[in-house]
């Protein structure tokens, strides 16, 4: 199977955004942002690994000059492939939350389907695996009204209300999260083939969207090991218990590689 196009070097730095570029580096984590989120949502997360790691944050910018955004997750995982090719040569983990979590099933598969090194570890948080369904009514997410989805927003916390209250902000955060919601809702995941990678689920115990029993079926996505934690916390869990997520993944990735 041939690579996957090199990106040019302008939308390669908007694609991915290592957080220490240029450092000697022995283990890679791809971060894999929520619906509406990106690099910013996690400001100095790569403070909690070790500095001979390269955190580096995928995420699908606006559309400029002569970048036409996906039209489904199909294509965003093309673009996250064209877009660690060159990383590959080292052990490497992958860590979604929520969206980004089904991004990274996705784009692990995509790597086995093409003969690629996989990641020695998937980190899944906040996400039910493909075939749940879900339990909160009022989908899809991405045809509401403003105001119900900011509700929404809101409802799940992890947006600081500044942003939300900055009417530039918050619509470029509704066009975003209208943009990822829709390739989630429109995605239908192949039937399963488990992954012979580590997996260690991650969820808030007061989680509507993902319940830590329904998350814990990532189970059957994997022939290897599963290790699930639960945290206090609804959906954005994490923001509350970053040290302790971030540990859990520096335990998980490194007993793994």
């Amino acid at each position: 199977m041939s690579p996957p196009a090199e990106l040019p070097d302008d939308l390669q730095r908007r694609v991915l955004r290592a957080a220490r570029p240029n450092v000697p580096t022995r283990v890679r984590l791809f971060w894999l942002p929520h619906a509406g989120g990106s690099s910013t949502s996690f400001p100095s997360w790569h403070r909690f690994f070790p500095p001979d790691w390269e955190v580096a944050f995928l995420e699908v910018p606006i559309a400029h000059d002569s970048f036409v955004e996906p039209t489904c997750l199909d294509e965003v995982v093309g673009l996250y492939l064209a877009a660690i090719r060159t990383r590959l040569d080292l052990p490497f983990g992958i860590f979604g939350h929520s969206l980004g979590a089904l991004v990274g099933l996705e784009l692990s598969r995509r790597l086995r389907e093409r003969g690629d090194p996989m990641p020695c570890w998937l980190g899944i948080s906040g996400r039910r695996p493909p075939g749940s369904t879900t339990a909160l009514a009022g989908l899809p997410l991405s045809t509401m009204r403003d105001d119900e989805l900011v509700e929404r927003i809101e409802s799940y916390g992890g947006t600081p209300p500044q942003i939300l209250a900055d009417r530039e902000f918050r619509s470029l955060l509704l066009y975003r999260l209208r943009r990822d919601l829709r390739w989630s809702e429109e995605h239908v995941s192949p039937e399963a083939t488990p992954l012979e990678i580590p997996i260690s689920t991650f969820a808030g115990d007061e989680d509507p969207s993902a319940p830590p029993a329904e998350v814990s079926r990532w189970r059957e996505w994997t022939t290897g090991s599963l290790r699930a934690r639960t945290y206090p916390g609804g959906h954005f869990y994490l923001f509350a218990h970053r040290e302790a997520v971030c540990e859990a993944i520096r335990t998980d990735l490194l007993a793994s590689s």
